[in-house]
């Protein structure tokens, strides 16, 4: 194109990188490079929002296409949602929910009616009324579409209601739970443990070598839910670790009682035996545990019921639990 350094190829090549496979900018300029396509990152923000921009304009002139596919489909269903950083614009969001396809989207300053009501009137131009609405439990969506479409029912998305009711269920329970656990110091002495762990393993002796081997996968499996992503409410780490101490303390008691019989003892294994011992009797942690393992258990039974999903399965945060 006349005045243009780089061409359609590498725009449209930018913009898959950037935005569908999340690259950024210095990869992107890496893979580019090694193509001889010299370019700044700076060229490349520029080039990756005029790859949006050109995508909004092609998508927007299949809007007719769509609507004939709705029409054909006797009406669509329109979910709309609202997404966004802390301290960010709103992207606000509609969806179809027979197709899934993704009508529009508009950047706006907040998620306030003001703003939601002309994306509305929008839709309702191009595509016409909906069947039914399905949206978040906020006040201002629900205002704009009752003013835009005031004949049309609406519902509520299950995803939204099942993350406010686990706010409402686990947002101060949990909090104590976790505090009460990093408080105990015990978390952070498994790390130091581990690494103590490490001068065992060359020992001649093998069971001495696997005992501290042993130690050492056990810690990290304890750890290893507070080094995944968090997707609160359903994703609790810190309940999780809590029920996988349990189940470790009963394997490391067993080992401590089989090296006793064969007059035998192994001092890492002692001390992490200790370790678990003290989380687990600390009165505090406990009763929060046992609270926050009781709520999950009847909040994983709404959220099944609802067919919400969450990352870890359902099987992996209810072990340890105790029953009444």
């Amino acid at each position: 194109m006349p005045r243009r350094t780089f061409d359609t190829k590498v725009i449209v090549a930018i913009g898959y990188l950037r935005w569908f496979f999340n690259y950024q900018r210095e990869e992107i300029q890496l893979l580019l490079g090694a193509r001889g396509i010299q370019i700044s990152t700076g060229e490349i923000s520029r080039l990756s929002e005029e790859f949006l921009l050109r995508f909004y304009i092609l998508h927007t002139k299949h809007s007719l296409q769509m609507k004939k596919l709705f029409e054909a489909n006797k009406g669509y269903i329109l979910h709309l949602d609202g997404s966004a950083e802390a301290g960010d614009e709103i992207t606000f969001t509609a969806k179809e929910g027979m197709t899934e396809i993704t009508i529009d989207s508009w950047i706006m300053p907040s998620e306030s009616r003001d703003y939601i009501k002309p994306f509305l009137q929008h839709i309702k131009d191009t595509y016409g009324t909906p069947l039914v609405v399905i949206r978040d439990m906020s006040k201002e969506i629900s205002e704009a579409v009752s003013e835009v479409f005031p004949e049309v029912p609406h519902q509520i998305c299950h995803s939204h209601y099942v993350r406010n009711l686990g706010d409402i269920l686990f947002k101060h329970r949990y909090k104590k739970l976790r505090n009460k656990m990093v408080n105990a110091k015990i978390l952070s002495k498994f790390t130091s443990l581990k690494k103590a762990c490490l001068e065992g393993t060359t020992s001649k002796n093998k069971i001495v070598a696997a005992e501290h081997y042993w130690v050492m996968l056990a810690i990290e499996y304890i750890l290893y839910p507070r080094e995944r992503r968090s997707d609160y409410p359903f994703v609790l780490p810190y309940l999780e670790v809590m029920n996988r101490v349990i189940e470790i303390t009963s394997m490391a008691r067993r080992i401590v009682m089989w090296n006793a019989r064969h007059n035998f003892g192994v001092g890492v294994v002692l001390k992490f035996d200790a370790y678990l011992k003290k989380l687990v009797d600390d009165k505090d942690v406990k009763s929060y545990f046992t609270t926050v393992g009781h709520i999950w258990e009847w909040f994983e039974e709404i959220r099944c019921v609802l067919r919400v999903s969450r990352e870890f399965s359902g099987k992996e945060q209810n072990k340890g639990i105790p029953h009444k």
